[in-house]
């Protein structure tokens, strides 16, 4: 059995660090812990260019900490040697080491004012307690403000948070066997074992990476980590200052968004805040006693000064890309605060595009010249050309701005649609009535005027007869999106025209009369007859007058028979015409054939199982 120390044994603990640019953030830090109880600070110096070598090298003068040079050497990660050579120096001199960094602060949950209580009567088989981390976001802040970090930020992540399983070990010295591979934990002696400040053994995460426990324990000891404090914090001293574990010298606002975590509010003890600030003013007497110049005394107070530049945002468009009828803008942009850009105002001419979507990419490249930059400043904007303005000069250039920033984004050359498709869509001319024969167009208008609900296969001079008619709902499904658009625009010039959804089917690049060229968009051809339907589904709707008109005939017949209820009038254009429709009729005959059109009226009962193999075999026929 173990043996427990009694509460009387002294227990020699130091808080041990390594350090490089932490100027304005070195005296609470110290302040802090000697509020709880810390009296031994060893200091790595990693040797910095902020001043805070200086006011390390003045700590260390005063008695107050034990500083070790240790100076940068290019292309090795500091921590771990800098770890290795504070465990030789001191492990015979401190029974316990704490091995935390400058932005964490130990803080006891128990109720106890004392960091080092729980060391008092730890069992001897532990060799090394793991504190986990309580992560702390930037509170909304984006500049510094005034005050402590551990007053500024008040906002933390909850307790079960994933980024909480990190945990940083308080090391028994004579357990030490050697470093992992982070800075998170030591390889301990066979006999030794890690606990939570609790005394319970930690179990890794399921994934077995030390460093990261199974749970989150707080019951004694928690590890308060203001990893990310304001944005302009980030990017101007941690983003800046690199990470001690790498020889990297960049971190992303990716980073940044991934830490700022202000779930929780909460306050620490207002004794704990007044007592780290009457400590910090007596180590600045004790400075000033010994002659230490007040720039270095007072390094704190450089924050106020720290503030982003007020460059403008930056970001250019790559490319610029049509496939059928979407549009798609490629590239990247920056706030002056080295963020991604949060909104987008895309204008064709001076005319404004109201519906587009954005997507967001990795551009690392982007940061290797704006080091900080958000790692996801890249964009993707689609847009379709059927959402493109009616008034807009589709001759005129695209342009695209960042509103916040007043920036408009650059690129190679003029952003213009090509050529051929500005003529596509000038050629497009839409007739005022259908083409086919008057009965067929009088009958087709007549069942329109009393319809709650039109729906067509094929638009055209039947959208706008319907528009004409006053049709409260209609659906429209077009395969020809130059054709489509301007069928949209010619709808705008009808004040009592119906609601009118058109649905794009995107069957492939497609030719006249809106067939498709090749064969390559097969797998989305079943979205011109089902589509439809899906969209009857969206809003609620029930077709009572179907107009077929369009391509794939047969199989929008055959959905019809499916979805549509009883009675739902079927006019069927060019039925008596073409013979190869009229297998049709192995389900339904027309009630009624008007000069080249079939009228069908969908029955109270169909073989729903005979109907949807039909509707499959139909599919390939684009007639």
């Amino acid at each position: 059995m173990s043996q427990t120390k009694k509460h009387n044994e002294p227990s020699t603990f130091a808080v041990a660090a390594i350090m490089r640019n932490e100027g304005p953030y070195i005296l609470e830090w110290i302040a802090f812990h000697r509020s709880l109880g810390v009296e031994n600070f060893i200091v790595a110096d990693n040797v910095s260019d902020d001043g805070s070598s200086d006011l390390l090298t003045a700590l260390h003068d005063v008695g107050i900490i034990h500083r070790i040079p240790f100076p940068h050497v290019p292309g090795q990660a500091p921590q771990l040697p800098a770890y290795a050579e504070i465990i030789r120096l001191f492990g015979s001199k401190f029974e316990w080491l704490a091995f935390i960094d400058a932005d964490e602060f130990l803080l006891p949950t128990d109720g106890s004012h004392r960091v080092d209580g729980i060391l008092s009567c730890v069992n001897e088989d532990i060799g090394a307690i793991a504190v986990n981390w309580a992560i702390y976001g930037s509170s909304g802040r984006v500049e510094p403000g005034d005050g402590l970090v551990v007053e500024r930020f008040q906002h933390r992540a909850a307790q079960d948070c994933h980024i909480n399983k990190h945990y940083k070990s308080i090391l028994r010295s004579k357990a030490y066997a050697s470093n992992e591979n982070h800075p998170h934990g030591f390889n301990l002696l066979p006999e030794y074992r890690l606990a939570y400040p609790c005394g319970g053994t930690v179990q890794f995460d399921r994934a077995g990476h030390s460093g990261i426990s199974s749970k989150v324990e707080w019951s004694k000891l928690r590890l308060q980590h203001y990893v990310i404090k304001s944005q302009t914090e980030f990017l101007l001293k941690k983003a800046a200052r690199g990470r001690a574990m790498t020889n990297l010298n960049l971190r992303d606002f990716d980073f940044f968004r991934n830490h700022d975590k202000n779930d929780i509010h909460e306050k620490l003890p207002v004794w704990l805040i007044d007592s780290t600030e009457r400590e910090i003013e007596r180590i600045r007497l004790l400075l000033s006693e010994n002659n230490v110049p007040d720039q270095v005394v007072n390094l704190d107070k450089t924050l106020k000064d720290l503030s982003l530049p007020k460059n403008p945002g930056k970001g250019v468009i790559d490319s610029f890309e049509i496939k059928g009828s979407v549009v798609s803008l490629n590239g990247w942009a920056i706030t002056s605060s080295l963020s991604r850009a949060e909104t987008f105002d895309l204008r064709i001419g001076n005319t404004k595009v109201e519906r587009f979507t954005v997507t967001r990419n990795a551009r690392p490249d982007v940061g290797r010249h704006y080091p900080g930059a958000d790692l996801h400043c890249g964009f993707s904007i689609y847009f379709s050309v059927l959402d493109i303005p009616i008034d807009a000069p589709t001759t005129a250039a695209i342009s695209l701005h960042v509103p916040e920033q007043n920036l408009q984004l650059s690129s190679a050359a003029p952003l213009m649609f090509p050529a051929d498709m500005v003529n596509r869509l000038d050629a497009v001319v839409v007739p005022t009535s259908p083409s086919m024969p008057k009965p067929a167009s009088e009958a087709l208008r007549d069942a329109m005027k009393s319809s709650r609900c039109y729906l067509e296969y094929g638009t055209g001079g039947s959208t706008l007869m319907a528009c004409e008619a006053g049709v409260p709902l209609a659906i429209g499904v077009e395969s020809d999106w130059a054709w489509m658009w301007a069928v949209k625009n010619s709808i705008s010039k009808y004040p009592q025209a119906a609601d009118f959804h058109l649905l794009y089917a995107d069957i492939g690049v497609t030719h006249e009369w809106g067939f498709a060229s090749n064969e390559n968009g097969w797998k989305k051809w079943h979205n011109y007859p089902l589509g439809a339907w899906d969209k009857c589904n969206e809003l609620g709707a029930t077709p009572d007058v179907v107009l077929i008109d369009g391509r794939f005939r047969a199989a929008c017949f055959f959905a019809t028979l499916l979805f549509a209820r009883p009675n739902c009038r079927i006019f069927f254009d060019d039925y008596l015409d073409r013979p190869y429709y009229q297998h049709i009729e192995e389900h339904l005959k027309p009630v009624q054939v008007i000069d080249r059109m079939g009228l069908f009226s969908v029955p109270t009962t169909v073989d729903r199982d005979r109907v949807w193999l039909s509707l499959v075999r139909s599919i390939p026929d684009q007639r």
